[in-house]
């Protein structure tokens, strides 16, 4: 058989086998190779999936809205009918948005140095800082965090607190969106109104006058450090806390807050933000003073009364803006609204004239037989050598411009209270008005309807044609006192003397008992503050309150005309846009005639000068008005027009 040629090239690669390989080695290198291949696969299925995943966190990652950053709880406040502020009006959020301007450079820088000081030189993310951290954090086991400002912002207005990689990722994502759409200012301003501070305060401007009851531009800069310093832990580092509340013989914790203060001025000096000089001067503990008590803290807003039940008018305006039905707690969420929407409510209110009823109704010499103001009670001794127990009266009283229709004043008791939302006996508590009600209810309806002052009323004991007695028969009423029947008797000398017998009689046979409540109720009294029969209206067993028989007097003395009464004037958002005006939509509209008017009010200028309220008269001055006593003498009305 002839010899085959061998392929030159063939014998290159497959070379004959000189020594025999060694088989565990063979095995280990193989096994290294199949673990080398099957951990790179892993590794990039691991890749894979993280990326998915950050990717999946990141397209589920909240849209950002610009407008969550301006909608944090923001302080309310309340003026008076000058433009003076009254009060503020917060939640648990106290918050006062001020511009990146009002904010004095070394308080910015104190914030940035300790929180982020490469604030203006990343994109949202600092990854040197996040890096440096987790390197940090590796070898101390220290804590770092490496959230720049941004990101801070995010968590605190459009995430949450949430400790998770998916809110991290999101959170990192939305900040260097945020950068996209805001400048560093916008961003700094928007953070230093957010970040916490402790108590309740948000925000740099609330802390630096809760702390230290100064305005931004007054604060020392060891006091702005003070307030950086805060952002690691509110509670921990609290100033007031250490330096009072937790403060015993012995104790170093205003080394807590010290200590911290001096680090954050490391970091400003550090960082080139502060010069040596004014670095060591900060270091002096003296230059920053912190008040023991906040200067707004629990104490009672001035005029209660007047504020409370304007703030329930303002409640009452929200619910009627949005729709709302009067509930409890759609109540509770418009008020809710006004305490953190940062609007400003201009009350009617005439600070000059509520202090004035104030100290009118305070004042003991105006209650000449109360003896001992410090008693609860006090004993009179009575002609026959008796002593009987005379409880010390409460007062309440409503200053009402029937030209306007605005609330001047309003005080709910004799004494100033000492916890909000107290009784306020002025619009809160109903008692029965006695005869006060009768030029309301008898004789302004009776001339409206066609009578007049010169009309006959028959002031006599004889049965009145559907006003019964407890057995069902036609009766009359008693007059004060038991007597005073004087027959008939001119309207006016009837009101004059406060007849009741002819007060009856004209409402049975003048009004009707229908239509003297369709007069009330022309004049804003609801149903439930009327007894609609003849006891109600003729002798005032109705129980109203000041506010509404204020109101009603006001009907008379403007003309006729009702003006619905006003304790605000407007309310301003926190952009400086006006909400609501309320002059511009106040009810009114005519319930009396002119003319009706007019001699009514005649008429009661005669109860003054001569009749039932002649110790209401003033001397140069023209009183017009009426009185009212109800059973026993429980309680006594005045009203004038």
């Amino acid at each position: 058989m002839p010899n085959r040629a061998v392929h030159p090239r063939a014998r290159s690669i497959f070379k004959a086998r000189t020594k025999k390989p060694n088989f565990v080695l063979s095995v280990a290198a193989t096994t290294i190779r199949l673990s080398f291949v099957l951990a790179l696969c892993v590794a990039l299925a691991l890749l894979g999936a993280v990326v998915g995943i950050a990717k999946a966190f990141v397209d589920t990652a909240p849209t950002l809205d610009l407008a969550a950053l301006d909608a944090q709880d923001k302080t309310s406040f309340i003026y008076d009918s000058q433009g003076n502020l009254i009060t503020d009006y917060k939640g648990t959020e106290d918050r006062i948005m001020v511009s990146i301007d009002e904010i004095p450079e070394m308080l910015q820088n104190a914030f940035i140095a300790v929180e982020d000081a490469r604030f203006y030189e990343h994109n949202g993310v600092d990854v040197k800082r996040i890096v440096g951290a987790l390197v940090a954090n590796f070898t101390s086991g220290s804590t770092q965090g490496g959230s720049t400002i941004t990101q801070q912002l995010i968590k605190q207005t459009v995430l949450s607190s949430e400790q998770s990689y998916k809110r991290k990722l999101q959170e990192a994502y939305l900040a260097m969106e945020l950068e996209t759409r805001y400048t560093k200012k916008q961003i700094l301003e928007s953070y230093l109104n957010t970040i916490f501070l402790g108590g309740s305060y948000y925000g740099v401007r609330v802390a630096a006058y809760g702390y230290f009851g100064k305005s931004l531009d007054q604060l020392t800069l060891r006091e702005c450090a003070m307030l950086a310093g805060l952002t690691r832990s509110p509670n921990y580092y609290n100033p007031r806390s250490n330096f009072y509340t937790r403060n015993t013989e012995g104790s170093s914790t205003p080394d807590i807050t010290n200590n911290r203060t001096d680090y954050v001025l490391r970091q400003m000096r550090e960082n080139g933000l502060i010069t040596a000089q004014q670095y060591n001067a900060a270091l002096d503990r003296s230059t920053a003073s912190v008040l023991e008590k906040s200067p707004a803290s629990t104490d009672m807003y001035a005029y209660p009364h007047y504020v409370e039940y304007a703030i329930s008018d303002v409640v009452d305006t929200f619910l009627d803006l949005n729709g709302l039905e009067d509930t409890s707690a759609n109540r509770y969420a418009m008020e809710n609204k006004l305490r953190t929407g940062g609007y400003s409510v201009y009350l009617c209110l005439d600070t000059e004239i509520q202090e004035i009823v104030e100290d009118t109704l305070a004042n003991w010499s105006s209650y000449p037989r109360l003896r001992d103001p410090s008693d609860k009670v006090y004993q009179s001794r009575n002609s026959d050598g008796t002593y009987t127990e005379i409880e010390q009266p409460q007062a309440a009283a409503c200053v009402f411009d029937y030209r306007t229709g605005e609330l001047k004043a309003i005080v709910g008791g004799r004494y100033k209270p000492t916890t909000r939302k107290t009784l306020n006996r002025a619009s809160g508590m109903t008692m029965p008005v006695g005869s006060s009600i009768k030029p309301l209810t008898v004789y302004a309806p009776a001339i409206d309807l066609g009578a007049s002052p010169a009309s006959i009323a028959y002031n006599m004991p004889v049965p009145i044609s559907g006003w019964k007695d407890s057995s069902g028969k036609d009766s009359w009423p008693k007059n004060y006192g038991g007597g005073g029947y004087k027959g008939p008797q001119s309207f006016r000398s009837a009101l004059r003397n406060s007849y009741n017998t002819a007060a009856a009689q004209i409402l049975m046979t003048y009004v009707g008992v229908s239509r003297s409540v369709e007069y009330l109720h022309l004049m804003g009294i609801p149903d439930k503050n009327i007894n609609a029969d003849p006891f109600g209206l003729a002798l005032g067993s109705s129980g109203l309150t000041p506010v509404q028989m204020a109101v009603a007097f006001g009907t008379i003395a403007n003309k006729g005309v009702y003006q619905q009464p006003l304790s605000f004037s407007r309310i301003v958002d926190s952009n400086g846009n006006v909400v609501v005006d309320m002059h511009q939509q106040q009810d009114r509209h005519q319930v009396f005639k002119p003319s009706t008017a007019y001699l009514v009010v005649d008429m009661l200028k005669e109860a003054v000068q001569s009749g039932t309220g002649t110790k209401a008269k003033i001397s140069s001055q023209v009183v017009a008005g009426k009185t009212g006593t109800n059973g026993d003498n429980q309680s006594l009305w005045w009203r004038c027009a």
